[in-house]
């Protein structure tokens, strides 16, 4: 049987860190190791992480400064021995025997290389599942990138996926951004020849609206979201999906033109990047889906270029 590395960083989250804890101790897989970053918290973490590791000696626990969710990660990759390794973020939870259930797959198949199970995000307001209705293997490169760019059946979280470890060997996740997964998992997907898309079990998503206006309100939030928008539209495009390409690159673009309008720190940098795709983007102008109103901005932009830019900033 193969061991299963679960890396769950904790930074200020002692509402919500005894039933993530929990949820993960109760899964009934017998081969696991339980790594527990605590990210320099500032509030009652550490007491409970204590705790923990007095009651369930097998836990490992990791003090550090402060340095991030991507740091936090890449902290428990270092360290980590399992065969296959998965993440949970502290404020989450699992469903019971979601890991044994798909555990099972991945020691009867040497192929696979990450599968991904069902997610729900709950809010105060709704819960929405990401769930395949039923179990599928790809098998092929450019399927399985399909399938990831289409997202109908996979989130582009990290936390609701079981990875061979073999593929994090020269990976990790980049220092200081905070959108991480969508700009790590196109990577990892290079290294991937084989997924199983699998409906059972759920990780569950706590949406706590307060955390995510704040994050999504900051200039930084912005700029990893385009890079996001813009490593899927590469992907897609190195995989010849132009469809795909073509939905990830006009996401971008939205993202710039509101950029502009509350002047984001980050403009120039978007303008620069989209620049090298300004001829794809007029191609867009011709684009069926889109109203007249995208398509005017899309055509003013391929003209203009930098004149665009400069004649909407904030005041103009």
């Amino acid at each position: 049987m193969s061991k299963l590395s679960i890396i769950i960083p904790v930074y200020n989250v002692q509402e919500y860190l005894a039933n993530c804890i929990d949820s993960i101790i109760n899964q009934d897989y017998p081969f696991k190791e339980v790594i527990l970053i605590n990210d320099g918290s500032t509030d009652g973490s550490a007491k409970i992480l204590e705790f923990y590791k007095v009651n369930y000696p097998d836990l490992i626990v990791i003090e550090k400064t402060n340095g991030g969710l991507s740091s936090a990660r890449n902290a428990g990759l270092d360290i980590a021995t399992g065969d296959f390794v998965t993440f949970v973020d502290s404020d989450d939870y699992l469903d019971l025997n979601t890991y044994s259930s798909n555990m099972e797959f991945l020691n009867q198949n040497s192929k696979i290389d990450i599968l991904s199970f069902p997610l729900r995000k709950i809010s105060e307001f709704s819960t929405i599942e990401i769930s395949s209705k039923e179990i599928q293997i790809v098998e092929n490169k450019i399927e399985i990138i399909k399938e990831y760019l289409i997202g109908t059946n996979i989130s582009n979280s990290v936390c609701n996926k079981i990875f061979r470890a073999k593929i994090f060997k020269e990976i990790r996740f980049e220092f200081g951004r905070l959108n991480e997964d969508t700009l790590f998992i196109p990577q990892l997907m290079e290294n991937v020849n084989g997924m199983i898309i699998s409906s059972i079990g759920f990780y569950n998503y706590r949406v706590r609206m307060n955390s995510i206006i704040t994050t999504m309100r900051s200039d930084k939030f912005v700029r990893d979201n385009f890079d996001g928008q813009f490593a899927l539209c590469e992907m897609a495009r190195k995989y010849k999906l132009v469809n795909l390409s073509e939905k990830y690159l006009i996401n971008a673009f939205w993202i710039y033109l509101n950029s502009i309008r509350t002047g984001n720190e980050f403009n120039d940098y978007f303008y620069n990047k989209l620049k090298t795709r300004k001829f794809h983007l007029m191609a867009l102008v011709f684009y069926k889906k889109y109203n007249l109103k995208k398509k005017i901005k899309l055509a003013i932009y391929s003209l203009m270029g930098r004149a665009f830019y400069l004649n909407f900033l904030p005041g103009k």
